[in-house]
């Protein structure tokens, strides 16, 4: 006689994660804690985990490692869309073992919202490439101190060159500056020198990965579409083909508002917040220059920009860049203006 399946769901913590097991039936079979460590995990799995099950978590901070320890001894584990999964925390009654168990009941009902994991190796590159976006940004912040004291002690420079290495020294020996300031924007400079070289390495990094180069060079073929738009896309959506139309891929990306239809009537609001949050920003950013490399992303802006306004036009300008990067991606071939890799975009 074939062994009974079980559900199973977890609600990880810094410090412990709930367990509850589930027979097909919803009986529960097991309810308990165990500490938040691999070792303590592994120990869970090799001794007390059923022979035959499905495990189910809520996508969090330590998702990464909790689901490579479990991979390793279950195939069969999902990771839930904390969006989706939000209902959980608006119960009159919420605990650990709750969670668990509705995750559990999520699972057996097969109505558990599972989202797509990439393998190991592209988490990590991921991580890599959200760590060179944050390293930009405090770059960004330290030039707009750099830019903020020197208003303040009425010192007037050249905003193009301001942050060259060469016209800031010769800035700071030119005109007369109190010690303290001074201190400062030496230290600033320092700063964003350390930060753009930690970039550059980061960048040489992502572009030893053969595989990943391969990818890119296609991609790179795209008029108005640079090194880091490329690399997130690649390392965000992983695996083109789970998007079955461009529609998915859009929507997935941010770049459609949330629709709400109730009585015959539908209402459009805002950009929806179920979204990748990195690569809506990344699209949007590359999309407004974009225009002023590629004409055909330029003449979407145009149409678009006669009838609404220069955020919607914006917005439709990264959709189609999202078309151009999906349709190459999908056909493992190059950019050729001459075809329309695009398919219309609804909505």
């Amino acid at each position: 006689m074939e062994e009974e399946y079980h559900y199973v769901g977890f609600d990880i913590h810094k410090k412990t994660i709930a367990i509850c097991v589930m027979d097909e039936r919803g009986h529960i079979k097991e309810q308990r804690s165990i500490r938040s460590t691999p070792a303590g995990l592994k120990s869970w799995l090799t001794h007390e985990a059923p022979r035959r099950w499905k495990g189910g978590m809520e996508a969090t901070l330590f998702t990464d490692w909790v689901y490579d320890v479990m991979h390793e001894y279950n195939e069969d584990i999902e990771v839930g869309n904390p969006m989706a999964l939000k209902y959980i925390s608006s119960m009159k009654r919420k605990n650990d073992r709750l969670d668990a168990k509705k995750m559990a009941n999520l699972l057996r009902c097969d109505m558990f919202p599972g989202i797509h994991m990439l393998s190991k190796e592209m988490r990590m590159l991921r991580r890599l490439v959200r760590y060179r976006n944050f390293v930009v940004r405090e770059i960004t912040r330290f030039k707009n101190y750099t830019t903020t004291q020197l208003m303040g002690l009425g010192i007037e420079y050249n905003s193009r060159k301001i942050h060259g290495k060469k016209y800031f020294a010769r800035l700071l020996k030119e005109v007369e500056i109190p010690e303290e300031a001074l201190h400062i924007l030496t230290m600033d400079r320092h700063a964003i020198d350390f930060l753009q070289g930690v970039e550059r390495g980061i960048k040489r990094r992502l572009l030893s990965n053969e595989a990943l180069c391969a990818r890119l060079h296609r991609l790179l073929t795209i008029p108005g579409v640079g090194l880091i738009t490329a690399l997130s896309w690649s390392l965000e959506v992983g695996d083109p083909h789970r998007f079955p139309s461009l529609n998915k891929a859009v929507s997935y990306c941010g770049l459609c508002s949330a629709e709400r239809e109730s009585g015959g009537k539908v209402r459009r609001g805002p950009l929806s917040k179920h979204r990748n949050k990195h690569l809506q920003w990344v699209l949007l950013e590359a999309s407004k220059l974009g225009v002023q490399h590629n004409p055909r992303l330029a003449e979407v802006y145009e149409k678009t920009y006669r009838h609404h306004n220069h955020n919607a036009a914006t917005i439709a300008v990264a959709r189609r860049m999202a078309a151009f990067l999906l349709a190459l991606d999908k056909r493992n071939t190059v950019y050729d203006p001459a075809h329309s890799c695009s398919p219309p975009i609804k909505g």
